[in-house]
C-alpha cells in the first residue's frame, strides 16, 4: 500500500504504557466498532478479613483433586496465564487486556451450594492476595467458555484473577476464602505468571488499493515483540459491511521477533468503498479499500 494513501495516526506505543502497569481504559472506535477493554491490573494484598492470609495457613492439594469446602465437593482445574483474552457479548465480539499483567484463569466445579465465584482467592507466597476478577463483564471467552456463577445456576465455570508480571513469585494456590482449603499451582504455572508481560505492536497493514466487487482478497497484519519474551498477541479483524463480520484470532510471536497473520475478506457486490480495521492489544488500524470504480483511494490509520 504507497505511503501516499496512508494516514498514520500515533497515540504512544504500548512499550510505554506498559511502564504504567495496572492503568484503567477502553480503546475503542466508533460507537458501532468492536472495543477491547482494558481493565484494572493487580488488585492483590486484599482478603474479606482485610488482611493478607499466607499459604501455611491452608491445606492445600494439587489441582484437579476434589476438596470438600462445607460439605460441597470442588474441584479447581485447568489453569492458564493469559495476557489477553477474546470474549463474546450479545453484540459483538470483544478483546480484554490489562497493561502490564498477567490473567490467571481456572476452571471449577462445585455442586450445589458452592461458595460465590467471589470467593476464590489467590494467595501467594511473597505478593500478598489477590480477589477474583472479572476481565468479561460475565461474558464467555472463547476459549474457556461461561463464568463461573452458581447464583446463576452456572456451578462449573471459570474463574479469573489479575496479577501484574515481571515479579519474583515462588509459589501460589488458590483457596476458598473463609475456609482452609486450597489448590497450590504447579512450578510451571507460577512461572508463567512471574513472567515479564511482553509489549507486542501492530507494525504494518497490507492490503490492495483496489478489488474487483465480489473478489476475495488477502490482508497481512505484521506485529513486532521488542522485548524479551515470548507473546501471544490476541486480535479481531471487523468488516463494515451491510452485515458486519468479526473474525478473531491469536498469533505468537517470538522475543525479538516478527510475525504475520493472513487472512481473507471478500469485497461487496456493488462499487464503492470497503473499510475493515485490525484491532488488537498491540494496536489498531482501519483500511479502506476501493471496490470496483469506487470514489476514493485505499487510506488506513494506525493507533498504537
Amino acid at each position: 500500500m504507497s505511503p501516499q494513501r496512508r494516514d498514520f495516526l500515533k497515540l504512544g506505543s504500548v512499550a510505554a504504557a506498559t511502564a504504567v502497569a495496572g492503568c484503567t481504559g477502553i480503546m475503542g472506535g466508533d460507537e458501532n466498532d468492536t472495543d477491547e477493554t482494558e481493565t484494572a491490573g493487580g488488585g492483590g494484598n486484599v482478603s474479606t478479613e482485610g488482611r493478607n492470609q499466607s499459604l501455611d495457613e491452608f491445606e492445600t492439594t494439587e489441582v484437579g483433586k476434589d476438596v470438600s469446602v462445607d460439605g460441597t465437593s470442588i474441584a479447581v482445574s485447568e489453569p492458564a496465564v493469559r495476557a489477553s483474552l477474546l470474549y463474546q457479548t450479545e453484540d459483538a465480539k470483544d478483546l480484554a487486556f490489562s497493561t502490564g499483567s498477567h490473567y490467571l484463569l481456572a476452571h471449577v466445579d462445585a455442586g450445589e451450594g458452592g461458595p460465590a465465584a467471589d470467593a476464590f482467592k489467590l494467595v501467594t507466597g511473597s505478593l500478598g492476595n489477590y480477589p477474583a476478577t472479572d476481565p468479561t463483564n460475565g461474558n464467555p471467552m472463547a476459549e474457556y467458555g461461561q463464568k463461573y456463577d452458581p447464583e446463576n445456576d452456572a456451578t462449573s465455570g471459570w474463574v479469573g484473577f489479575t496479577i501484574p508480571g515481571g515479579v519474583t513469585l515462588s509459589s501460589a494456590a488458590i483457596v476458598v476464602d473463609g475456609s482452609r482449603s486450597g489448590w497450590r499451582l504447579a512450578d510451571e504455572t507460577v512461572a508463567a505468571l512471574a513472567e515479564p508481560v511482553p509489549a507486542l505492536s501492530l507494525d504494518d497493514v497490507d492490503a490492495p488499493e483496489s478489488v474487483a466487487p465480489g473478489e476475495p482478497f488477502e490482508v497481512t497484519a505484521t506485529f513486532v515483540n521488542d522485548t524479551g519474551t515470548d507473546g501471544t498477541l490476541r486480535g479481531l479483524v471487523e468488516q463494515s459491511v451491510a452485515e458486519p463480520a468479526v473474525e478473531s484470532f491469536s498469533l505468537d510471536v517470538a522475543a525479538g521477533e516478527s510475525a504475520e497473520y493472513t487472512t481473507e475478506l471478500t469485497a461487496p457486490d456493488d462499487n464503492g468503498e470497503m473499510t475493515f480495521t485490525v484491532r488488537t492489544t498491540g494496536g489498531k488500524q482501519a483500511t479502506t479499500v476501493t471496490v470496483g470504480s469506487g470514489p476514493s483511494n485505499s487510506t488506513s490509520t494506525t493507533t498504537n
